[in-house]
């Protein structure tokens, strides 16, 4: 068996053994380029304001205090998302935290408050939300961190049925570029969608190695080692093992230290500490940043020590800073704009129809080709040992 017949038959045999969750996760990646518009059509009467003013937003402290008013101070805080970040068309800002007494995260509620007088406007269960239901699936199938494991190795396996394939597509003889022009479709379905299956790879072979790169990047960064950098952990050496009796650091307070010490930036984003003696976690964006979704600049800020602040602008550091600032953001389309939305349903949509191609190709033409070259390698074996026979 050649090398090329070798390895048309793993990438037939693998694609077709994963082409159901390969259109799972493809077909709801399209989706989501419109998770901003699912959010608002769910729950937009929340998510928008009566009259939109112009910045500055009110202090951090007075929307988390609105949003504990709204549900009575029976929330614990878990983080604040200021507008048009996480969900694009969001005018409110959102704090999101548990209900009182719960540790549930199944519970956790998002409270919108108006950004610029901190009026609860109301809230809603996340978990119930649709848009985020599609987003828990696209990245772990409903499975947690086996599911998060399994999805990212498939963005892995796309990279490689992408160069297998065109590799197999590539015309051992004559022009690759005449090839790439749309395809002579006649002669037969599975001669047709054998044609197809190739084409849409080869045209659209870089956008699925982009996004399931980046999607892989983004699940499990930690599967790159040194290649991405730690973007949830304060450095071990950055003084936030300290112990101050200064009281309590708001994060109000903390996100005016930092706007005073790095000033040309606003919040974007701000997350309470899990365990104590953790700091606060904020993202800061300007414009031009490479992550659209929450800025470039992550901050890190001792509860107890308002001087204790920890900086980095990943956008301007190493490669590995700057490809992990890009990662989620890039891969969602976001930097490009509405050209990214268009981008992400392309490619979305090209994984259905290669998965439900290349199942079609391998049982109806991969597998047979197959089967008839061993019959008549056979039949010529055959006669072989009559001739010698009768020799």
């Amino acid at each position: 068996m050649s090398a090329r017949r070798l390895l048309s038959l793993i990438h037939g045999a693998i694609g077709s053994l994963l082409a159901l969750f390969i259109i799972l996760v493809g077909g709801t990646g399209a989706a989501l380029a419109f998770m901003s518009e699912m959010f608002m059509a769910e729950h937009g009467q929340i998510l928008r304001v009566e009259t939109v003013k112009s910045e500055p937003y009110a202090d951090v402290d007075r929307l988390v205090a609105g949003a504990k008013a709204g549900l009575d101070g029976k929330l614990i805080p878990v983080g604040v998302f200021m507008p048009h970040t996480r969900i694009e068309h969001a005018e409110t800002a959102i704090v999101f935290g548990l209900p009182e007494g719960s540790a549930d995260f199944d519970e956790l509620r998002m409270v919108s408050v108006d950004p610029w007088s901190g009026v609860y406007k109301g809230d809603f269960r996340l978990h119930d939300a649709f848009g985020y239901a599609l987003v828990h699936f696209h990245h772990q199938l409903f499975a947690e961190d086996v599911g998060t494991a399994f999805v990212s190795a498939l963005g892995l396996l796309l990279v490689a049925f992408a160069l297998t394939g065109v590799w197999l597509w590539w015309p051992r003889g004559g022009s690759a570029w005449r090839k790439a022009w749309p395809p002579d479709v006649r002669g037969g379905a599975r001669r047709a969608w054998f044609r197809l299956h190739g084409w849409v790879g080869v045209w659209v072979g870089l956008l699925i190695m982009l996004f399931s790169l980046t999607g892989t990047g983004a699940a499990s960064p930690d599967w790159f080692g040194p290649l991405l950098s730690e973007l949830y952990e304060a450095p071990a050496n950055a003084g936030f093992e300290r112990v101050c009796d200064g009281g309590q650091v708001t994060p109000g307070q903390a996100a005016r230290e930092t706007e005073t010490r790095w000033p040309g930036r606003r919040l974007a984003s701000l997350y309470f500490p899990f365990e104590a003696g953790k700091p606060y976690r904020m993202a800061f964006s300007a414009p031009g940043d490479l992550n659209t979704l929450d800025g470039d600049f992550v901050v890190f800020a001792h509860t107890t020590c308002s001087d204790v602040l920890y900086g980095t602008d990943m956008g301007r550091g190493s490669l590995s800073d700057r490809a992990s600032a890009i990662m989620l953001s890039l891969h969602g389309g976001y930097p490009l704009g509405f050209l990214g939305d268009i981008l992400v349903i392309i490619t979305g949509i090209a994984l259905v129809l290669l998965s439900g191609s290349g199942v079609y190709v391998f049982f109806t033409r991969t597998l047979r080709f197959g089967a008839r070259t061993q019959t008549r390698r056979s039949s010529e074996n055959v006669s072989d040992t009559g001739l010698r026979a009768e020799g």
